[in-house]
């Protein structure tokens, strides 16, 4: 029970506090410069860490930087929505889709280490890929939506 309470207190907090990085409340501060170099500094931090040499002394404090950035997280089509075969192959691989009325995918060939060795459309609901061109191996077939991040990944074994 108390850790549900402070769990809902954190994140009211958080949501009161509509702030997006680490902050302080602090009585003044500003930015100093010279010939040695420049420093930005607070006045009223609450938590500092003092560091003491035989030339001066430092008090560090929590002045962090302001980031925001977002993650785009793919998501998988779900199974059995393609159908690849034959896996082995020698001279091509067909790639069918169960959307018949979605024709909006793409498909990307990349070898083991990851760099892009082809790629095109899929226009129709059964589409056949040349591998002839592709050394015997191990790729990965990556079938995604054209506008989207939603993809499957295959592995396929060129003979």
């Amino acid at each position: 029970m108390i850790k549900l309470n402070i769990t809902v207190f954190f994140l009211l907090l958080c949501l009161i506090n509509n702030s997006y990085a680490q902050n302080s409340v602090n009585a003044g501060g500003n930015d100093a410069s010279g010939g040695d170099g420049s420093i930005s500094y607070s006045i009223g931090e609450l938590v500092y860490t003092p560091i003491s040499s035989s030339s001066g002394n430092i008090l560090q404090g929590i002045q962090q930087p302001f980031e925001i950035f977002s993650l785009n997280i793919p998501t998988i089509l779900p199974d059995n929505f393609i159908k690849v075969f034959p896996i082995p192959t020698t001279q091509s691989i067909t790639l069918f889709i169960e959307d018949a009325n979605n024709t909006d995918y793409a498909f990307e060939i990349l070898d083991l280490q990851g760099k892009l060795l082809g790629y095109g459309s899929l226009p129709h609901q059964q589409t056949t890929v040349d591998m002839h061109k592709y050394p015997s191996g191990t790729y990965i077939l990556r079938v995604k939506e054209k506008h989207g991040i939603n993809f499957q990944s295959f592995k396929i074994i060129k003979q």
